[in-house]
């Protein structure tokens, strides 16, 4: 069945008006550039006893990079829920779905998705600059919601605008200083590690090593932004040929990275005890 929708700047909106005439026990959301690459699974998950008890599920996308194929990342995508009429998607756009509690049941089925393969800069500018505008305006909406803070950095981040990464992490930095948590304790590590990523990026070995000075100072991070802090910093005093403090930074890195390791091991395997149906494969 096919639903007429006026377009007006809300990918929420668009998602919800499907949402409120969906009925059954499922609902699903794919766009018009993914592909099931075999929807067995789905239809395996759907018809078996399991889904009887699990209230949401994911799968992997696969996001290619380009025309051949041959670049791509993949991640895992929620995109199948129960029916409930007290869920809803929220935001303007990097959309997500409220009240969904625990964790997902993961399905092993991949799509396809085309959605970052432009023909040409001016294409990927203007699918940028929309994303931001859209981001901008929920942001004045929800000024306190980091979701959209960290949304934001990654546009600017992709369009390449430094000074505008600069200024959101500041700020960003500012907003989480006095709030505690672990997603505040995320974001803060986000805007702490990208001003020095941001130097990092264009050469300013210097200006890296002093804004690592400067957020290093903070302890509430976790160890995923405190990895990426001292890699950058090893990077730039191997630049600098400043090699002990080189040296030094390189092992702080690989400290951590030794723990997100044995973190993640733990929760692959985890994973593959909670879902006996699904053929995970470990990346090194």
């Amino acid at each position: 069945k096919v639903i007429r929708f006026e377009w007006c700047n809300d990918f929420s909106a668009a998602r919800n008006a499907g949402l409120e005439l969906a009925k059954g026990r499922w609902f699903m959301f794919i766009d018009d550039d993914e592909w099931f690459f075999d929807v067995t699974p789905i239809a395996d998950f759907i018809k078996s006893p399991i889904s009887d008890k699990e209230d949401w599920a994911n799968y992997q996308t696969r996001n290619y990079l380009n025309e051949d194929f041959s670049k791509y990342t993949d991640a895992w995508a929620t995109r199948l829920i129960k029916l409930n009429k007290y869920r809803r998607f929220i935001g303007k756009v990097h959309e997500y779905i409220t009240n969904i509690d625990g964790t997902p049941y993961l399905i092993d089925a991949m799509v396809g998705h085309t959605g970052y393969i432009f023909k040409n800069d001016e294409e990927k500018a203007k699918h940028d600059e929309r994303n931001i505008s859209l981001l901008l305006n929920a942001m004045r909406d929800e000024p306190d919601e980091l979701r959209w803070w960290v949304q934001l950095l990654q546009e600017y981040d992709d369009l390449g605008d430094r000074d505008k990464e600069r200024e959101l992490c500041i700020n960003g930095i500012k907003l989480v200083k006095n709030r505690n948590g672990e997603a505040m304790d995320r974001c803060r590590g986000i805007f702490a590690s990208d001003l020095i990523r941001i130097e990092r990026s264009e050469s300013n070995w210097r200006e890296a090593v002093k804004q690592y000075e400067r957020v290093s100072k903070e302890r509430r991070y976790r160890n995923v932004a405190k990895a990426y802090m001292e890699l950058d910093v090893a990077q730039a005093y191997f630049y600098l040929e400043e090699y002990d403090n080189c040296i030094k930074h390189a092992k702080a890195y690989l400290k951590y990275y030794e723990k997100l390791t044995e973190y993640n091991n733990q929760a692959f395997l985890k994973l593959s005890e909670e879902n006996p149906n699904i053929v995970m494969t470990k990346k090194e």
